[in-house]
């Protein structure tokens, strides 16, 4: 019997679809059922942004973030890139992001800072993300079957971590955490904290809380379903 989560998610999401390479589009994500196994992938999507910004043939880069991130991206003085369509291109990164691109969450959110009024810097560090993407569009998200016919509390594994003082203009740190469920990401988020910790292990406790508050919320819901 397939397990209750990839088989709810096809059955309650699948409604209008396009076939793609014998895979469903489903809000805007490939999906491609196979036995117990759901993958889902956004390269098409990554395609389609690289081509949009000129960049489908430009060489790809191993990391989301330019060398010198955030202090680079402050220290720029140069002029506002106005007729730059930025927050047109920082849109769909940020929906890559949100939906299937867990290792791009904090540059997204880096990127976002400087949405106002990007400068040449930060131009260029939106242009190297759509690059590791380009260079990576081939990851996705692998959900198997679970044989539980219930939801335990050891079917969700979570990661949390934080930097501390990353942002050099306020000295806040940022909070990033993953949620799991069997085996495949469920949630994800990388925010800048709304407290200056005053040590890392206060940075820590303020990302493991936030990452709690999301399990115990998600426990709730499946243990509903």
């Amino acid at each position: 019997q397939d397990g209750i989560f990839v088989s709810d998610v096809w059955r309650k999401f699948k409604l209008k679809t396009k076939n793609l390479n014998e895979g469903s589009i489903i809000l805007g994500q490939l999906m491609k059922r196979d036995g117990d196994t759901l993958k889902i992938s956004v390269a098409f999507k990554i395609d389609k942004l690289a081509d949009d910004m000129g960049l489908a043939q430009a060489n790809t880069v191993s990391t989301p973030m330019t060398k010198g991130g955030l202090r680079l991206l402050l220290e720029d003085t140069s002029e506002v890139q106005s007729e730059y369509p930025y927050l047109s291109y920082l849109g769909s990164i940020l929906w890559i992001a949100t939906v299937a691109r867990p290792d791009i969450a904090y540059t997204a959110g880096v990127l976002s800072r400087f949405s106002a009024a990007p400068r040449s810097k930060a131009v260029q560090a939106l242009k190297h993300c759509v690059r590791y993407l380009l260079g990576t569009k081939d990851l996705s998200f692998l959900y198997r079957s679970s044989k539980d016919t219930k939801l335990s509390v050891s079917n969700i594994v979570a990661y949390s971590d934080s930097d501390w003082a990353g942002d050099l203009g306020n000295g806040k740190s940022t909070t990033g955490y993953v949620i799991m469920l069997n085996g495949g990401p469920i949630c994800w988020k990388s925010r800048k904290q709304t407290i200056v910790a005053k040590s890392t292990a206060e940075a820590e406790y303020v990302a493991t809380s936030a990452c709690a508050s999301e399990v115990l919320w998600f426990r709730n819901i499946y243990e509903e379903l």
